[in-house]
């Protein structure tokens, strides 16, 4: 006997019937009674470190049934995830949309649930206690290279590109490996050199992979350099000509002694010099440019030490300058006013054609690497140059943001409690998924970036619970219903709930010990048959009768069933009638 979908079938006790010899006389087939349990397929996964196997918190990870919607998804935690209801002999994919900061996108797997609700078959790890495992390998280290001496180098514009043309990664070299975002396993990337530090040679694309256990590997005509550490490595080969350091020519003794004494006698004076280079490299110039017709964007982000977005309430400024070493200023300071945003874009216009260097500065114009609440600036792509047809120019202002900046909390958390009720505000118990969003205004129309949207499922109950973790600063935090889309239903007349949201607004500090509740309460007079969500689909009613949004998978057409019925009735009383007025005939 097969049993029901999301459930195993049944064996030992469970399976067990009664062997019973029916005697005539004694006993009939139809004293016989047995009982046969079935209960819920249920499996755990975890996202785990391919190399020690700790579990990771941070990836986005997705179940697809075979014909590829989305049957459950998560974001991992320290725990392994648990699932229930899964289809026996169905094939499903495990998929991970997000890895963890500093960690590889993963392969999709397969697996498969036997009649015993066993994992067997495909392509997914299991551990000895039956746990499905989704591993991550560390993502790979670029490091930007002298070809020769093999020193880090800093200046150089790097991207990572896809197989179609994608910039998924770029940065500019600051002396320091950078950790790789964005890089799946098993893809091919090229590694490719959009501007060299002074003195160099831009080096030529190259190409590379990484496995599952997070080995990087050259590929292709022109393969990427590797180091014993797994470190990609861009390696630049200095100009001729073009400024590195010339090696000095042998020197005989008295040509020692003579640049000696030349050295001692115009120490004094060299000093004087150096020292006066010194207060005009400090000294802050402007210079007035003439109209152009070329523009250059600037874009702020401000984010998380593990690379997520961050919302601040902070405004921060920035500024063109016509030398490298940011001495002589040739445009406006432009303020980057983030307001419950992570990012803002500015606009440079009417520059004539030229080199300009992209800045971060004080509200005064001064050039600055770190502020209040900056631990880091990175500017990508900050040498713009604008050339007869361009049609202008853009760098990226990236600054890592204390978490703490404005003393708030950092690892917070928003508890969501849901609610169903009938119409007169008693319990309803409903068997559906609800959808909730994040938003940092009252209004409900600015959505809180890098947060996917809440669900909430209920089997046959009217309350349940879920948690937004790894929360961005904002001043405040506004919960909304909306559908799996992000459509707000609240106010929606196809829509069977009117949704009250208790608790709304928290602000940072109250997250860890506050909960937003969100209740639907059934509209008056919606009857089965006559609800619809808001993509216009039928959803049926619960157990009790009462109508509500329970989208339960029984898309029979009730209607016309009970006209049908009717119809049928009012046959049969026919029928039975005109029987009897034949009978009367009949006996007269």
């Amino acid at each position: 006997t097969k049993a029901p979908a999301g459930y195993v079938t049944p064996e030992g006790d469970d399976a067990k019937t009664a062997a019973q010899k029916v005697e005539s006389g004694k006993t009939s087939p139809a004293a016989l009674n047995f009982t046969m349990t079935n209960t819920n397929t249920y499996i755990k996964v975890s996202k785990v470190d391919i190399a020690d196997g700790k579990e990771l918190e941070g990836a986005h990870i997705r179940i697809f049934d075979s014909k590829g919607k989305v049957v459950e998804e998560w974001d991992s935690t320290k725990e392994a995830h648990e699932i229930k209801g899964l289809k026996t002999g169905e094939t499903y994919t495990l998929r991970e949309t997000v890895a963890p900061y500093g960690y590889a996108i993963t392969t999709d797997t397969t697996f498969t649930l036997n009649e015993k609700g066993e994992v067997t078959g495909g392509t997914t790890i299991v551990n000895e206690k039956g746990v499905l495992l989704v591993e991550d390998a560390h993502a790979p280290d670029v490091s930007k290279v002298d070809a020769d001496s093999g020193e880090v180098l800093s200046g150089a514009h790097l991207q990572v590109i896809d197989k179609d043309s994608k910039v998924v990664d770029e940065w500019d070299s600051d002396g320091t490996a950078h950790t790789l975002k964005g890089i799946k396993v098993g893809e091919t990337y090229t590694l490719h050199e959009s501007s060299a530090p002074a003195g160099y040679s831009v080096a030529k694309d190259t190409t590379f992979t990484m496995d599952k256990n997070g080995k990087i590997t050259g590929t292709g005509a022109s393969p990427a350099v590797v180091d014993e550490n797994g470190v990609l490595l861009v390696e630049d080969a200095k100009v001729v000509g073009g400024g590195g350091p010339i090696p000095p020519a042998p020197q005989t003794e008295q040509q020692s002694e003579s640049e000696s004494e030349s050295e001692s006698e115009s120490e004094s004076e060299s000093e004087s010099e150096s020292e006066s280079e010194s207060e005009k490299e400090t000294e802050q110039q402007t210079e007035v440019l003439k109209p152009g017709k070329g523009e250059i964007s600037v874009t702020k982000y401000t984010l998380k030490d593990n690379g997520a977005f961050m919302v601040t309430d902070q405004t921060y400024y920035t500024a063109l300058f016509k030398d490298a070493d940011l001495t002589t200023r040739v445009s406006d300071v432009k303020p980057l006013d983030l307001q419950n945003e992570y990012t803002e874009t500015v606009t440079f216009d009417a520059l004539p054609n030229g080199t300009y260097y992209v800045a971060e500065t004080t509200e005064s114009g001064t050039p600055i690497t770190s502020g209040t609440g900056i631990r880091k600036v990175q500017i990508e792509g900050g040498t713009v140059k604008l050339r007869k047809g361009d049609n202008g120019g853009a760098a990226v202002i990236k600054n890592t943001v204390s978490q703490n900046v404005l003393g708030e909390h950092v690892d917070v958390q928003l508890s969501v409690r849901k609610k169903v009720q009938d119409s007169n505000g008693n319990e309803l118990k409903v068997k559906d998924t609800f959808y909730i969003a994040l938003y940092s205004d009252e209004e409900c129309t600015k959505r809180i970036p890098g947060i996917d949207i809440l669900r909430i499922s209920l089997d046959d109950a009217s309350e349940g619970a879920a948690v937004l973790r790894d929360l961005p600063y904002a001043s405040a935090f506004y919960i909304a219903e909306v559908d799996e889309n992000g459509n707000k239903v609240a106010g929606m007349d196809s829509f069977n709930y009117q949704v009250i949201v208790e608790g709304n607004g928290l602000t940072y500090r109250d997250l860890n010990e506050s909960e937003v509740v969100v209740i639907n309460k059934l509209k008056p007079g919606r009857v089965a048959g006559e609800n619809r969500d808001v993509n216009g689909e039928n959803r049926g009613a619960n157990q009790n009768g009462e109508q509500g949004a329970v989208r339960t998978g029984d898309e029979t057409p009730v209607v016309p069933m009970m006209v049908t019925m009717l119809m049928s009735g009012l046959a049969a009383i026919y029928l039975v009638l005109r029987r009897r007025r034949l009978q009367s005939r009949h006996d007269a």
